[in-house]
């Protein structure tokens, strides 16, 4: 009966102590999610107003969870304890006393828990059944519902959902800026696991097309798409790094226009793609025509070769050999002729770059290359050749050297060298010059060698005597004429050559130290001058061969190029003078310079050039080829001036140390510049005059050496080439002995001006009084060339060409090295 008792009132103890348990986890629990949650809370406001990236964000992804955890934990840790049976006999006591129809229960339940939890004493054991029998009387009409309302559970409970609510809403709030910081953590520190994939990859397209490159960052199955890679481009020295736009589920960065070759790859984060390559292709170019001359018996000429020319000039009969040099490798060619009722004429394949081709002389004509190369892109011939029945060939005329433009100082000597072959014998041999489009001046050749047939003149044209100063252009090329033999003499003219007057040494190497950043600029004028001298050179070409006819096309297509040059150097002159300065607008940089120059009214190279360019394609149009020769010699003398003012006030403008923002690019260069002129400050301190400008000399005598050994080396590496294909060749003994004593005495004239540099050079050491490092490796240099090119003239005595062009390669070799130095 007592063990009965008891377990009767454990029972009821415990039905209630469940309900106050109810009562207290179901408010910790709502004080847990709501403290979990306002960490949350926070870190997504944060993200929100300053927008995380980075280490930023991968620091508060990882602080949050730890705040949430705290807190969550202090709020469990204060949660009440299981009470025992005395507990929650007090509570039923204190409860009930507040009961209206209750009231006190006496302590009688407290005593109960007390006296049947005490070990029975004989005398009290009696009293137990009793104590505990009038507290279950009073539980028994006690439902526990009142001592812990329904009401009260429901409100904890509703407490609970609430903070598991708000704790959802801010997890989900929460979830982009999480997954932005696990890719970053994932990109940054565990790039092993992230594939960058990209397309198109490596990729050829023709020059001009535009190009979209695609990026996909994978992270296993699961697209990284929160993360933005970087696109880096390289072009030769040039890398450029951009961003690339979100796109679908990948990234993109589109190319208008692809006109050159480049790599690139893309880089999230720690991990890159691999390195790919974007390949501009260009339509297959003729590089170099070579004309073989077989005449008809009743001549009595032998056969010929013509080197690097095209047009044919030949009695009727005669049949032409045309074997077309290409740039690149090339498929097939044939040749277009002008008169378009003939079939072209197809061209054999002789070697990767060489098409060969048969021609019989039959009647005035013209022929264009047409060509495809391996890629399938066509070119469909942009020079017109003329073929003409003559009974003698006009003189052969062209520059030796300079070989192609040139820079010089104003007070610079240029040695001009020039060739004229005629196959009766040259008459007349000249050299014609102009400055900056002015008259030209006709003088003949102050040293003339070689044969009535083949005359080689040198002229020395110093810059100081025609009164030339930064900007200028010297135009010059060589004209002959031949001998006339009862007929009025021909008249034949060179290629046109460019010798550009830029500033000192000193002021020239700082505005081009500037180029990387600052001088941007200078890139688009040296463009529009490239493009200038293109357009001078073809209507040369279309001038000098003008008594043969004028190609409409061709025409047209000059009247064309300098037209849109006008509008390109017009734009760029117009965003210049709006004064804006757009970020990736480097020419505009320069608007003050040009807006200076605008004031000086009839002084504006800019208009100055504009309005050449525009007399020039009015001349043009009216087929005035020699007119329009001069006002755009003009135009390209004052895009000349536009980039000495460019340089000039580039240098003011460092001097003056206003050149700061140029960016990082040219930190470098400048400060290596500064370190050079603080050098030479410091040593010219306690120097006179006289030894500065013996160092000027010595630098200025240097370059000029310097091209005289560049000169001479391709020179040889011509000659070798021409050396080593009559080792190939299949002629005749007689065409093979002729051309042996051609290449003989032209490898005799090389070691000559070899050996007479080598004097000077000598000459110069013994004046110094003592032999420097590089001095005395280029005297070593040159002797061995001479040595190297006497020997090659040997085998050619002995009629071994291979040998020769062999020891003549060599000879070129050590020229380069030295050129190098």
């Amino acid at each position: 009966m007592d063990r009965e008792l008891r377990t009767e009132l454990v029972s009821r103890l415990a039905a209630v102590r469940r309900r106050w348990l109810a009562l207290a986890a179901m408010r910790t629990t709502a004080y847990a999610l709501t403290a979990a949650a306002v960490p949350i809370v926070g870190a997504v406001l944060i993200d929100q107003v300053i927008s995380l990236e980075g280490t930023a964000l991968m620091l508060v992804a990882a602080v949050t969870p730890l705040g949430s955890i705290g807190l969550a934990g202090a709020a469990v840790g204060r949660m009440q304890r299981r009470p025992d049976d005395r507990h929650v006999a007090r509570f039923i006591e204190e409860r009930a006393a507040t009961l209206p129809d209750v009231g006190s229960l006496d302590d009688a339940v407290v005593s109960a828990v007390e006296i049947s939890s005490e070990p029975a004493e004989p005398a009290r054991a009696a009293f137990i059944p009793l104590v505990v029998e009038a507290a279950l009387r009073r539980l028994r009409v006690l439902d526990p519902a009142r001592l812990i309302e329904p009401r009260a559970l429901g409100g904890a409970a509703l407490q609970s959902v609430g903070g598991a609510t708000l704790l959802g809403a801010a997890l989900l709030l929460a979830v982009p800026g999480l997954l932005r910081a696990i890719d970053t953590t994932r990109v940054r520190w565990f790039p092993e696991t992230v594939e960058v994939q990209v397309l198109p990859g490596d990729t050829r397209l023709p020059a001009g097309s535009p190009l979209r490159i695609r990026a996909l960052v994978r992270g296993g199955e699961h697209v990284l798409s929160r993360f933005p890679p970087s696109l880096i481009v390289a072009a030769g020295a040039e890398e450029r790094t951009v961003r690339m736009m979100r796109e679908g589920d990948g990234f993109e960065y589109a190319f208008e226009s692809v006109d050159r070759t480049f790599t690139y790859r893309v880089s999230a984060g720690a991990a890159r793609s691999s390195e790919y390559t974007v390949t501009a292709l260009h339509p297959p170019r003729v590089r170099q025509i070579d004309l073989r001359y077989e005449y008809p018996s009743f001549t009595g000429i032998t056969a010929r070769d013509d080197e690097d020319s095209g047009d044919i000039y030949g009695p009727a009969g005669t049949r032409v050999r045309v074997r077309v040099h290409t740039a690149e490798p090339i498929a097939a060619g044939e040749l277009a002729l002008g008169d378009t009722a003939a079939a072209p004429l197809g061209l054999r394949t002789v070697g990767e770059r060489v098409l060969e081709g048969d021609l019989l002389l039959e009647a005035d004509n013209s022929y264009r290359v047409r060509l495809v190369d391996a890629d399938g892109l066509r070119s469909d011939g942009h020079t017109e050749y003329y073929i003409r029945l003559m009974d003698d060939r006009p003189p052969d005329v062209r520059i030796l050297r300079p070989s192609a433009d040139q820079s010089i100082t104003p007070l610079e000597e240029v040695t001009i060298e020039a060739r004229a072959d005629d196959d009766y014998g040259v008459a007349r041999f000249e050299l014609v010059f102009s400055v900056s489009g002015g008259r030209e001046r006709a003088v003949p050749f102050e040293r003339t060698s070689g044969t009535d047939v083949q005359t080689i003149g040198t002229k020395i044209l110093a810059a100081e005597e025609l009164d030339v100063k930064p900007g200028d252009v010297i135009a010059y090329y060589a004209r002959a004429w031949d001998v006339g033999r009862g007929k009025r003499p021909t008249l034949a003219q060179s290629d046109i050559f460019f010798l550009e007057v830029k500033p000192f040494s000193g002021e020239f190497v700082l505005a081009e130290s500037q180029a990387g950043g600052g001088g941007a600029a200078g890139a688009q004028i040296e463009s529009l001058i490239a493009a200038q001298k293109e357009i001078i050179s073809a209507t040369w070409n279309l001038e000098r061969r003008s008594q043969n006819g004028v190609s409409e096309t061709d025409l047209k297509r000059v009247v064309e190029a300098q037209a849109e040059l006008r509008k390109r150097t017009e734009a760029l002159g117009a965003r210049g003078g709006r004064g804006r300065i757009p970020r990736e607008a480097p020419f505009e940089r320069h608007a003050p310079q040009f807006q200076a120059a605008q004031r000086r009214g009839a002084a504006d190279p800019v208009s100055t050039a504009l309005e050449a360019m525009a007399r020039a394609v009015k001349e043009l149009e009216a087929k005035q080829t020699r007119d329009a020769i001069q006002h755009e010699m003009a135009a390209l003398n004052g895009l000349l001036e536009v980039q000495a003012e460019v340089r000039r006030r580039e240098v003011t403008r460092q001097a003056a140390g206003a050149g700061g923002g140029w960016g990082n690019r040219n930190e470098q260069d400048l400060s290596a510049l500064f370190d050079r002129e603080l050098q030479r400050q410091q040593r010219t301190t306690y120097e006179n005059r006289s030894s500065i400008q013996q160092r000027e000399q010595g630098q200025d005598r240097d370059e000029r050496a310097a091209d005289k050994i560049r000169d001479l080396a391709r020179r040889q590496e011509e000659l070798s080439r021409r050396q080593r294909e009559l080792a190939g060749a299949k002629v005749t003994a007689e065409e093979r002995k002729r051309q042996l004593e051609r290449l003989t005495r032209e490898q005799a004239e090389l070691r000559e001006q070899a050996e007479e540099m080598l004097r000077q050079a000598e000459d110069m050491l013994r004046q110094m009084q003592g032999t420097q490092g590089n001095d005395a490796q280029t005297t070593g240099g040159l002797r061995d060339a001479s040595e190297q090119m006497r020997a090659a003239a040997g085998e050619l005595r002995k009629e071994d060409a291979m040998s020769a062009a062999q020891g003549g390669e060599r000879a070129a070799e050590q020229l380069r090295r030295l050129e190098q130095r």
